[in-house]
């Protein structure tokens, strides 16, 4: 008498499968991280109390509760792969910084399965940046004058995680400068008239941060910084229009007087 016995191999343990919204953020930075969704296959069905899920922030781990900060979704089908969805909610990722998320699962035929497992091609890291880059001027200001052939501008410019593209603008093009240690510099060479200052930011997140200065008088000309000196011309022409009346207001003073000199 034949019998027909039914088994599965199972070699290999769980396969995973990240849905499109995840793949296009996997090991990369994003302005925000929304509908994450892993799906682990396996021949046989998950012990379900050995499925554990651990989420690490900035390199701070802390395990997931199953219910509230994600579900599992299982397809159980006799004689079928057995498939299980982790949805995670969005509210897990609303801080800016780099996560990891490990899942680790023991199948009935005793496998042990990780994402992290090098041989899974399955390690889930991302980062998350919605902070636009920082820019400040050390040693420049809108509308000030410098005596000075050449200034040499020192700008703060800093960013959560990584930059990815800075421009700087004198004047309506594009310029050569250096950063290090989150100073960037930058000559502006001196001018007969006021300048104009734009420095563009944006970091790998896609952020993007615009500075803009205007005003900036750069020369060792005196006539010229006397000429844009408006506060210098003031207390000039005050000056002249005090002593003018004065000169006026004498003479006439000095007759009013003669003519009230009493007769004797």
């Amino acid at each position: 008498m034949n019998k027909i016995v039914n088994f599965s191999l199972n070699r290999y343990g769980s396969v995973y499968v990240f849905n499109s919204g995840l793949n296009d953020i996997k090991g990369k930075y994003v302005k925000s991280a929304s509908q994450i969704e892993v799906e682990e296959i396996n021949v046989n069905k998950l012990v379900r109390n050995t499925v554990q899920v651990v989420l690490a922030l900035n390199g701070e781990a802390r395990t997931l509760t199953e219910g509230k900060d994600y579900q599992i979704v299982p397809y159980e089908t006799e004689g079928m792969w057995s498939r299980y969805i982790y949805r995670f909610e969005d509210s897990l990722f609303a801080q800016d910084g780099t996560y990891k998320l490990m899942l680790y699962s023991v199948d009935v035929a005793g496998n042990k399965n990780e994402n992290t497992d090098l041989s899974k091609a399955a390690e889930i890291q991302f980062g998350v940046d919605n902070t636009a880059p920082i820019i400040i001027p050390l040693n420049l200001e809108s509308g000030m004058v410098y005596n000075e052939n050449t200034r040499q501008a020192i700008i703060s410019i800093a960013d959560n995680f990584v930059l990815d593209l800075v421009k700087v603008f004198v004047n309506g093009k594009e310029v050569d400068f250096t950063i290090s240690e989150d100073k960037l510099t930058f000559a502006i060479p001196q001018m007969e008239r006021t300048q104009n200052i734009r420095i563009v930011a944006k970091d790998i997140a896609g952020n993007e941060s615009v500075y803009e200065m205007s005003g900036l008088l750069i020369t060792t000309n005196l006539l010229i910084r006397w000429k844009h000196n408006t506060p210098l011309i003031i207390g000039v022409v005050g000056g002249a229009v005090i002593l003018l009346g004065v000169a006026i207001a004498a003479p006439i003073l000095f007759a009013t007087r003669k003519r009230q000199r009493p007769f004797h």
